[in-house]
């Protein structure tokens, strides 16, 4: 049998390239080879556009044709057309009926995962959709809805008209201008998942798409995962289609290899900085039309890429030198030498705006000649840089130095609590410093959102800075107690993502006209709810209580509400069921009459769990569908939504209707999933769906009880006492 033949041979044919010739001799030598076709299969994606779109007829034989026809219902879209196959699945053009918009369908490929794969594979990827639906930017795709038709689970997104970055490189000569424009472009919308805390892991011009609107957009989270979910086998390792149709056992890396970083080649864990690199290696292809690394074969690129053995790029005209600069660092081999974050990057490849003036046009007295002088400002300071120097006596070495010392000195589950701990505020800080980067960046240097918007998201994670500052105190001079409460703690920050929602934001009521005031409340309740979170419940009263003239000379509805609740949540922790109703009442009130949906919806969640734990259940219900609503008008609450499937379900449990707790729990169980960092919430759901095993008596507890005790010994350390109650 004759040599594998080499990834750009196999990428040329998948990317479109080959020509017939090449495309038939391809295809006989893939039928005598099975590592061929091993590897066709995990190059191959589904089409982003024309460019990438691959013919039934060239997809590897493992890969089944689907039966879908025009006409033809996937939940309640109605398809068009077909309009193309890859790796992972079908692309269908398709009709939304409730709201009038053609939609694109993909549905996956049944074999993806094999028998016992598929599940946690397609489990990923339904917890990616939910967070790319959440992510609303102009330059990613938008995802509108996730579900299964039969057993195969499809994926609702925009219908996109128009080609990839790199057929548009292809059609003519681009300026190195406009290449940099598009992928500007391309690189805002990467940096705005990176704040939402996903990492693509795919980037590579074929995955973006420039629409005919003018706007280019990233496509193809097909193999995106979450900063903080681990990888299989620890790392980066992958499962991609096999030959067989199952999936390939764990060690083959994901992504494009002209464009992975060194990390990936050796299957490890990724982060944002993975798909930095990637973004380079693709910019700098765009600009000089070379391959920054040299390798005849996977495992020479991989040599090349570990080396650090950047190709220097040929002289281009309008290419400034320092974009290859920047270039260069972002591909560095360590992930550590490249930007902090790819906000960082596209500054320093933004072009510079100039402005160009003219002093005087003159008349040489040897002739008529005009003298044009011709001055250039030299551009400002970039105004979005720096933004980790907030963090500066909040959370900064020091600050976390005497946090790891007050967690060690706990007992026996230190080691793991602090583990946990310290890599959920190193992980929540990095994401805020994106966020407010991309917040600045967004108005003052691409200027496509107003100052108001800004103010806005600004005073939001200052919020959100308020709240890390309070737990770090709190939890610094814990007792032992307290610091059993610290890993759940952190899951009680509230996700940033809130604070890049302008539609959530402008959901609040008109500001407040002693901002000064207001904050200063909100810094007090973010330190009250610190000492709820660690059990300090008469304390963190005492606080809140103390500031009720604070609220009364505010005169401002929305910090009433949010001061309503967290009496009322303490009241309830004090089991003052009475004073909570009223609490809560009072917050449910004052957030309706300004707004504040986001607070009302979370008072009347807790209040559909004091009433039913009393057994108020007509109470409970009403309290139910008013949450609801509430829910309804915020329109994206996936934490919400978890929250109240939950209570909800438990409710259910103690009133005996144990279909409608299943029904509840196991919703919520879904949509917890689909939620960066909710995996103690995803345990709790477990452990209540136990509960209605063990009620049933029908042997279905103990699965869902064991799995909630895998997430909590991860995160907690086996020695927790937190762990003796889940079994």
């Amino acid at each position: 049998m004759s040599a594998c033949l080499g990834t750009d041979t196999l990428l040329d044919m998948i990317e479109g390239r080959a020509t017939p010739e090449q495309r038939q001799r391809i295809e006989e030598h893939a039928s005598r080879c099975a590592e061929c076709r091993r590897v066709m299969s995990s190059l191959a994606r589904e089409p982003s556009g024309e460019e990438s779109t691959i013919a039934a007829s060239d997809l590897p034989a493992e890969i089944p044709r689907d039966d879908l026809a025009v006409g033809d219902s996937v939940a309640r879209y109605v398809i068009r057309a077909r309009l193309g196959a890859g790796g992972m699945g079908v692309v269908y053009a398709a009709l939304d009926p409730e709201l009038g918009r053609e939609v694109a369908i993909k549905v996956l490929s049944p074999r993806l995962g094999g028998s016992t794969g598929r599940t946690m594979f397609e489990e990923r990827l339904r917890r990616e959709a939910r967070a790319l639906a959440q992510l609303a930017h102009p330059n990613v795709v938008a995802i509108h809805d996730v579900g299964h038709v039969g057993k195969r689970l499809f994926i609702a997104m925009e219908l996109l008209d128009g080609e990839t970055l790199a057929g548009w490189c292809r059609i003519k000569p681009r300026s190195p201008r406009e290449i940099l424009e598009r992928f500007l472009e391309a690189g805002r919308g990467l940096a705005a998942a990176h704040a939402a805390g996903i990492v693509h892991r795919d980037v590579k011009p074929e995955n973006m798409m420039l629409g005919k609107d003018g706007r280019v957009r990233v496509v193809d989270f097909g193999l995106a995962r979450t900063q903080d979910e681990p990888g299989e086998e620890g790392g980066d390792k992958a499962l991609a289609a096999g030959s067989d149709g199952s999936l390939t056992t764990p060690g083959a890396v994901m992504g494009t290899p002209h464009y992975m970083a060194p990390e990936q080649h050796r299957g490890e864990t990724v982060d944002a900085r993975t798909d930095q690199f990637s973004f380079c290696v693709a910019l700098y292809c765009a600009l000089y039309d070379v391959r920054p690394f040299d390798g005849e074969d996977l495992e020479s690129l991989g040599r090349a890429v570990e080396s650090g053995a950047v190709r220097e790029p040929p002289r281009r005209r309008g290419v400034p030198r320092r974009i290859w600069k920047a270039l260069r660092r972002g591909m560095s081999p360590r992930p550590a030498d490249r930007f902090p974050t790819l906000d960082e990057l596209l500054a320093q490849i933004t072009p510079a705006r100039r402005t160009w003036w003219i002093p005087a046009v003159g008349v040489v007295a040897a002739g008529t000649a005009a003298t044009v002088a011709i001055a250039m400002h030299p551009a400002p300071p970039k105004p979005c840089e720096g933004m980790e120097q907030h963090l500066a006596g909040v959370w900064d070495p020091a600050r976390r130095a005497s946090l790891e010392a007050a967690i060690r000195r706990s007992g026996s589950f230190a080691d793991a609590t602090a583990k946990t701990v310290l890599a959920r505020l190193d992980d929540y800080t990095s994401r805020w410093v994106s966020t407010r980067t991309e917040t600045c960046t967004a108005t003052r240097v691409r200027r496509e959102q107003t100052d108001a918007v800004m103010s806005q998201r600004m005073a939001c994670l200052d919020d959100r800075l308020h709240e890390v500052g309070a737990l770090v105190d709190t939890l610094s001079t814990a007792d032992r107690e307290g610091i059993s409460h610290a890993v759940a703690a952190t899951y009680q920050l509230t996700d940033l993502a809130s604070c890049a929602d302008a539609e959530l934001l402008r959901l609040r009521a008109k500001p407040p006209q002693d901002p000064k005031l207001v904050a200063s409340v909100r810094a007090k309740l973010a330190s009250a709810r610190a000492l709820e979170v660690t059990g300090k419940y008469r304390d963190a009263l005492a606080i809140v209580t103390g500031l009720a003239p604070d609220v009364t000379r505010a005169a401002y509805r929305p910090i009433e509400a949010e001061t309503a609740l967290v009496e009322g949540l303490l009241q309830a922790d004090l089991d003052q069921d009475k004073a909570a109703v009223d609490a809560l009442e009072r917050a449910v009130f004052a957030a309706e009459a300004s707004g504040h949906d986001p607070v009302a919806a979370k008072a009347l969640i807790e209040l559909v769990d004091v009433r039913g734990q009393h057994a108020q259940f007509e109470e409970s219900d009403a309290a139910h569908k008013r949450a609801t609503a509430a829910l309804e008008r915020i329109g994206r609450a996936p934490e919400l939504a978890a929250d109240l499937d939950y209570v909800f379900g438990v409710v259910q449990i103690i009133r005996g209707d144990l279909d409608a707790a299943e029904q509840a729990l196991t919703r919520g169980l879904r949509t917890a999933e689909g939620i960066r960092g909710a995996e103690l919430k995803v345990a709790a759901t477990l452990v209540a769906l136990g509960r209605v095993g063990m009620r049933r008596m029908n042997g279905t507890a103990e699965p869902f009880l064991e799995r909630a005790k895998v997430i909590e010994e991860k995160l907690l350390g086996p020695d927790h006492p937190d762990i003796a109650a889940v079994l």
